[in-house]
C-alpha cells in the first residue's frame, strides 16, 4: 500500500504546474536540495533495548528468544539492541560489540553461534551434558531417557541445557517420585520437553504417593549438589 502511495507523490511532484513553468520536482532539484544535508547512507531504525545476564548456558534472554555470547561473559551483565532483523549484544562495561545475530521469529527459539561453543564447556561451567546426566540418573531411569532424548534433539548440545535444568528443578517441587513418574509418562506419550513433564508432573501431584513406583525417600537427589540448578538464571521455564 505504501508503495502506491509513493508512486502516486511522485506522479503527482513530476507534474507540471497549470499556471507556471515547471513542476515541484524541478523546484526542489533547481533551488531546495542543495539546501539540504545529504540523507544518512542506512534508512532509520528503531530498536529494542534492555539489560541482561548471561546465563550458565552462554546465553541472554530476549524478547522471548534466546542469543549466544562468548563464554567469559557468563554471569555478565550486557546491553542488547534489537531491530527487525538484528540483534546486537553489547558488554555493559565498555560498549564493545560481543554478538551480532539474525534476530529469532519464534517464542522461545534459539540462535547459537558455532564460534561461541568452547571445546570443553568444564572450562567455563560446571553445566554440560555429563552434568545433567548424572542428576537426571540419581532420580530414575525415565528421567536419564528425558535427559538424553532432550539433548540428542537439539543442534548444539548447548541448547538443551536450560530445558534440563528446569526439568530436574522440579525435584523440589514434586519430589523425585513424582518427576520420574512424570518423564515416564511423557516419553510414553512421546513428549520430550520442559513444559510436558512439568503440566504431567502437576498432574501426578496429588495421586502419586500411593504409586508402587514411589521411591525410597533415601533415592531423592541430593538438593545440595543441585543448588546450582535451583539458583541459576529462571533455567528451562516454560520450554
Amino acid at each position: 500500500m505504501n508503495g502506491c502511495i509513493w508512486e502516486l507523490v511522485d506522479k503527482l511532484n513530476a507534474s507540471e504546474f497549470k499556471k507556471k513553468d515547471g513542476s515541484r520536482l524541478l523546484l526542489f532539484s533547481e533551488k531546495e536540495q542543495k539546501e539540504l544535508l545529504p540523507l544518512p547512507p542506512k534508512p532509520f531504525e528503531l530498536f529494542e533495548r534492555c539489560t541482561a545476564t548471561v546465563a550458565l548456558d552462554y546465553h541472554i534472554e530476549f524478547a522471548n528468544a534466546f542469543y549466544s555470547v562468548s563464554p567469559k561473559f557468563i554471569k555478565s551483565q550486557v546491553l542488547v539492541k534489537g531491530s527487525t532483523d538484528k540483534v546486537f549484544i553489547h558488554d555493559k562495561r565498555n560498549g564493545n560489540l560481543i554478538a551480532e545475530h539474525p534476530r529469532c521469529r519464534f517464542r522461545g527459539q534459539r540462535s547459537t553461534l558455532a564460534e561461541h561453543i568452547p571445546e570443553r564447556h568444564s572450562d567455563y561451567i560446571m553445566w554440560s551434558a555429563d552434568y545433567f546426566l548424572s542428576h537426571a540418573r540419581r532420580i530414575g531411569p525415565a528421567t536419564e531417557q528425558m535427559v538424553v532424548t532432550i539433548i540428542a534433539s537439539r543442534e548444539y548440545e548447548v541448547q538443551s541445557y536450560r530445558s534440563c535444568a528446569g526439568i530436574l528443578r522440579l525435584v523440589k517441587r514434586f519430589g523425585s517420585s513424582c518427576l520420574e513418574h512424570a518423564c515416564l509418562h511423557a516419553l510414553e506419550s512421546g513428549l520430550h520437553s520442559y513444559k510436558a513433564v512439568s503440566t504431567i508432573a502437576k498432574t501426578l501431584k496429588d495421586t502419586i504417593a500411593t504409586s508402587p513406583m514411589a521411591d525410597a525417600e533415601g533415592s531423592v537427589a541430593d538438593e545440595s549438589s543441585l543448588g546450582a540448578l535451583y539458583c541459576s538464571h529462571d533455567a528451562g521455564g516454560g520450554q
